[in-house]
């Protein structure tokens, strides 16, 4: 769910996520040509940049909701029921398609592939290979129940004020010590390891979310931040990120990456968005197309993976017969 009107500032950031994910992913075909460094110096974690733009989102809405005294039951089933009905179709209909396409082929599916329809599949354990993009999925879900769950729960108790930093400091301080007791008690402390125990998992991200809530909360209520701070927190949110990246693929040091890169991502995220929500409108070709990207960025997320790189892309490359030379890399790239 979003503003009756679109905001867009928004979707050149959401269009820039999703650039950054295919992005990502495009690495695959080019890896032995091209240095992981270069390649990756005009992307960032693209998926914590969704995370913080739909806290950013969803904070709005709950926004809306406190300031209309919207905080029955009712209200919350009616907001749980608008979130499903943009995000799960699609989910299931791709889930269902791997299932089937598992089943016919002859592929494994993981045991207790019926997590995937809760969204348990790595609630507390690392994410199975099957459905690689679900792990992303399953943080976003866990957080429209349960950020929403604690706010109208602790309503019934305080006021909203009260509530709402309970709640937000709840989502803040519980996920980041989480994180820093899973890096102390890693059995084998690498970054692959990091990965799968941490960053692809529910609850160490939560906070990436409630950042993007946290943001909306402070601009709703300090609107002149936007208009007088706006373009100096952008220009903090790019250096930011150029800082981040630059401990990952030059520093590389574990300890960063382990206690500081996902925070940095996500106050780098929240950074951007005070000046990019003021900007109202775009026009031209350029900005039908960011517009467009927008629009299909929650589709492309669901397929490019799993379907398009797993599946659809190895068959197109034995169909056109593409060797491993850089010039066949470009073009597996580029479709």
């Amino acid at each position: 769910m979003q503003h009756s009107r679109r905001v867009y500032g928004l979707d050149i950031l959401r269009a820039y996520a999703i650039f950054t994910v295919v992005h990502a992913h495009g690495y695959d075909f080019l890896q032995g040509h091209i240095d992981v460094a270069f390649y990756m110096l005009p992307a960032t974690d693209g998926v914590t940049v969704f995370f913080v733009l739909s806290g950013f989102l969803i904070g709005n809405i709950i926004l809306r909701l406190l300031e209309g005294g919207r905080t029955s039951p009712r209200d919350l089933m009616n907001f749980w029921q608008r979130r499903w009905l943009r995000t799960l179709p699609n989910y299931m209909l791709v889930l269902l398609a791997l299932i089937g396409y598992a089943a016919f082929s002859g592929h494994e599916l993981p045991d207790g592939v019926w997590r995937y329809f809760l969204f348990l599949q790595n609630f507390l354990t690392p994410h199975p290979t099957f459905f690689a993009e679900a792990w992303s999925l399953s943080i976003e879900e866990w957080f429209y129940v349960l950020f929403p769950l604690c706010l109208f729960c602790l309503l019934r108790v305080a006021p909203v004020g009260t509530a709402t930093t309970v709640c937000l400091a709840a989502f803040i301080l519980a996920p980041a010590l989480w994180r820093l007791w899973r890096v102390e008690t890693m059995v084998q402390p690498d970054v692959t390891t990091w990965v799968a125990q941490v960053k692809f998992q529910v609850l160490p991200r939560l906070d990436s979310i409630v950042y993007g809530v946290l943001t909306a909360l402070l601009l709703k209520r300090v609107p002149a931040i936007s208009a007088k701070w706006g373009r100096k927190l952008f220009a903090a949110g790019i250096l930011l990120f150029l800082f981040n990246k630059a401990q990952l693929y030059y520093v590389n040091s574990q300890a960063y990456i382990f206690h500081f890169t996902l925070l940095a991502e996500t106050l780098a995220t929240a950074l951007l968005l005070p000046h990019l929500s003021n900007i109202r409108t775009g026009a031209g070709v350029v900005s039908n197309f960011l517009t467009l990207l927008s629009k299909v960025s929650y589709a492309m997320y669901l397929v490019h993976l799993s379907i398009v790189m797993y599946i659809v892309m190895p068959a197109l490359t034995r169909y056109l017969n593409l060797g491993p030379g850089l010039g066949e890399s470009l073009i597996k790239y580029s479709m």
